[in-house]
């Protein structure tokens, strides 16, 4: 009768195995990283593209509403776009940027309180610790340790914000009365619960046992925004706030005087900057510097262009004819005139 005697792998095999999936990996790991960058790519041109439709819809709208053209385009043309936008806020950041350069998406945390008795107004405040002592801002752990505290505010140590493992949920408390500078200070008359994914936020009235007329509400572009009138209304309820995000694509800033659908001008492009300086036509401040500073090469890599030249050493371009191209950046560099003249200036 045959015998088989079963033995485990030598540590020979074993390294040759583990070295083969190591080879296997770095051959594999290129391909990869040129399918991530081809999604990156694909996504940008699509949020580009989802921004040209908005930009027509827009430019309908004012025109049904007896207005011309769509208004000057400066470093709020995203509150401009947004109203229509079909997605979210994520439209207007290309993949291929967090981290990079100076576009930051913006968090809504411009909030405000306003106080009135008996219908009169008595004034206002940031909701923000560093703008009043009568504000606290306080993360979850802190919240939990807060209302476990005596008589809460009155017997909770408050050292400042302390950030948890979850930075995009806090809490603000008011003191009901702040706004002259009294009150028992026990921070447990208005409090309202922040989540937020960055641009856009679920705002909770938590508690609203105030004795006085509490409006919220927040600052969105320059706009004064009511979220809520007389707290004591909403207490318990939840609201969605909408944000505007910075966005990490450039408007050519005279764009607005090309009409839609009119090919073979720059709109948009994927920039490092919110305006897209390309054109002398455009003599508002701090342009010719912008222009000069970004579309030199990356100082960290000069090989690979400025950059915003993200996508194959090229950027993606929004035409104002609804077409979306990946260009490279030498073809339409404004420093040189006939670029200027054939993709930047209105005329």
């Amino acid at each position: 009768m045959n015998r088989f005697t079963r033995r485990g792998f030598t540590l020979a095999e074993l390294l040759t195995v583990i070295a083969v999936i190591a080879l296997l990996v770095a051959v594999l790991m290129p391909a990869l990283e040129s399918v991530f960058a081809y999604q990156r790519y694909i996504n940008c041109a699509h949020n580009l593209s989802e921004l040209g439709v908005a930009y027509g819809t827009m430019f309908a709208n004012r025109r049904l509403n007896g207005e011309t053209g769509i208004g000057a385009l400066d470093s709020g043309w995203p509150k401009e776009f947004e109203p229509y936008v079909a997605s979210s806020q994520t439209v207007f950041w290309c993949p291929a940027t967090e981290g990079v350069g100076n576009c930051k998406q913006a968090s809504l945390d411009a909030y405000y309180d306003e106080v009135y008795i008996s219908g009169a107004y008595q004034g206002a405040m940031s909701l923000s610790e560093s703008a009043s002592p009568w504000v606290w801002r306080l993360s979850q752990t802190q919240f939990n340790v807060f209302l476990s505290s005596p008589g809460h505010g009155q017997g909770y140590n408050y050292v400042g914000y302390i950030p948890d493992s979850n930075p995009n949920l806090y809490y603000y408390l008011l003191e009901d009365n702040a706004w002259k500078g009294g009150g028992d200070k026990d921070f447990y008359d208005i409090i309202f619960k922040i989540e937020t994914d960055g641009v856009n936020s679920t705002i909770t009235c938590v508690v609203g046992i105030t004795g006085y007329v509490h409006n919220f509400y927040v600052v969105k572009g320059g706009v004064k925004d009511i979220i809520w009138a007389d707290c004591r209304k909403f207490n318990g309820q939840s609201v969605q706030v909408k944000g505007v995000g910075i966005s990490s694509y450039g408007v050519n800033t005279v764009a607005d005087q090309v009409l839609p659908g009119s090919g073979g001008k720059i709109l948009i492009m994927d920039y490092d900057f919110i305006t897209a300086a390309g054109s002398p036509y455009d003599e508002t401040g701090g342009r010719a510097q912008q222009l000069a500073k970004n579309w030199l090469p990356d100082p960290n890599n000069p090989s690979n262009g400025p950059r915003f030249a993200r996508h194959y050493r090229k950027a993606n371009v929004l035409f104002t004819d609804g077409s979306v191209k990946l260009m490279s950046i030498a073809d339409i560099d404004p420093r040189v005139l006939t670029n200027c003249a054939q993709f930047w200036n209105p005329k």
